[in-house]
């Protein structure tokens, strides 16, 4: 559990909360809190360490802050910011670098097209082929190297859901 939404009532608000599942012991362990608030980030695990893009920090908008968390030492690490914020976005993993794919950058603004991939060894962003269909909380996973992106929705005050399957190879 990494961040995420907080509250029933009211205006939410976003976490720094981490807590990890110990099937041995079959009990929760609350671990270091993200160095922010983070809700609807992304996030992938390159080398046993995990890449946090993070998405909400707070009313309004995103941010364009990226963490490294080692579970051995239990500590974050901030890494080289992404090139623009992305809320809600999908992560992946793919050949030992973490892809950022879509999302939008506040509350009720224009999803985006991006797909940026970090390479951990240089903590350098690049950009590479744009999703076809630009759409933020959308789904998906990597499946033998290829991300695949389904759902999500288009921007605006009423958004419409997505219904095609893409995927980035």
């Amino acid at each position: 559990y990494l961040g995420g939404l907080r509250g029933t009532s009211g205006p939410m608000t976003s976490s720094s909360t981490v807590i990890v599942y110990d099937p041995a012991a079959n009990s929760w362990v609350t671990k270091a809190p993200i160095p922010v608030n983070s809700a609807s980030s992304a996030a992938g695990v390159i080398n046993g360490k995990i890449y946090l893009a993070v998405g909400w920090t707070g009313p309004g908008f995103g941010d364009k802050l990226f963490y490294e968390y080692d579970p051995a030492a239990n500590t974050w690490a901030r890494k080289a910011d992404l090139p623009a914020v992305r809320v809600n976005a999908l992560g992946g993993v793919i050949g030992g670098k973490f892809y950022v794919a879509g999302g939008n950058s506040c509350t009720q603004c224009s999803t985006s097209p991006a797909v940026f991939v970090y390479d951990p060894a240089s903590n350098a962003w690049d950009t590479v082929a744009p999703i076809p269909t630009p759409r933020y909380g959308l789904s998906g996973g990597v499946i033998e190297g290829k991300l695949y992106a389904l759902g999500g929705f288009d921007a605006g005050v009423s958004p419409n859901v997505i219904g095609p399957l893409e995927v980035f190879d």
